[in-house]
């Protein structure tokens, strides 16, 4: 009741700023409301783009991994055969160099005359064949050698394609 009195006191014009007061909170409350749920609107959209854009982005890092697999696999094959031929060039110049089919340069020749051992053995020049199986190894090598950056080069060149869109 003492609350009734105390209303009683307050002039007319001060309840009519109240009810315009009051009346302009309401109404940004609602427009506080509108703009939040455009907001959280304009939000579960962007997630959504986002959520897409990973969802492909994962299937393409996919399909780039199976095919980075799959071309590893026939580097590594290249590379495995390239090892066997590089092994049937030295194996090749060994046996071209005994049969006299390949001549070494003159700084590899060593002695042309055939030495004796020491021990009176067979005679046979040790040193001619171990230049022999040293030349044949240096190109085996060296082929081997060659063939390993090849490959490399071949799985760099896959590492830096784009993925498959």
């Amino acid at each position: 009741m003492w609350l009734w009195g105390l209303l009683k006191l307050v002039p007319k014009q001060a309840w009519l700023v109240l009810a315009v007061i009051a009346a302009i909170l309401f109404y940004g409350h609602l427009r506080y409301n509108a703009g939040q749920a455009d907001g959280e609107e304009k939000l579960a959209a962007y997630k959504q783009q986002v959520q897409k854009a990973v969802a492909i982005r994962l299937t393409q890092n996919k399909l780039k991994e199976a095919e980075d697999k799959r071309v590893f696999a026939e580097i590594a094959n290249k590379y495995k055969q390239d090892k066997l031929d590089a092994q049937a060039k030295s194996d090749a110049v060994i046996a071209g160099l005994r049969a006299g089919t390949i001549k070494l340069r003159k700084q590899w020749q060593g002695c042309s005359v055939p030495t004796k051992a020491a021990d009176g053995s067979s005679g046979v020049d040790e040193d001619s064949r171990l230049r022999e199986e040293s030349a044949g190894r240096i190109i085996g090598n060296a082929a081997e050698a060659d063939s390993w950056i090849l490959r490399l080069q071949e799985v760099i060149r896959q590492l830096q394609a784009e993925p498959i869109k």
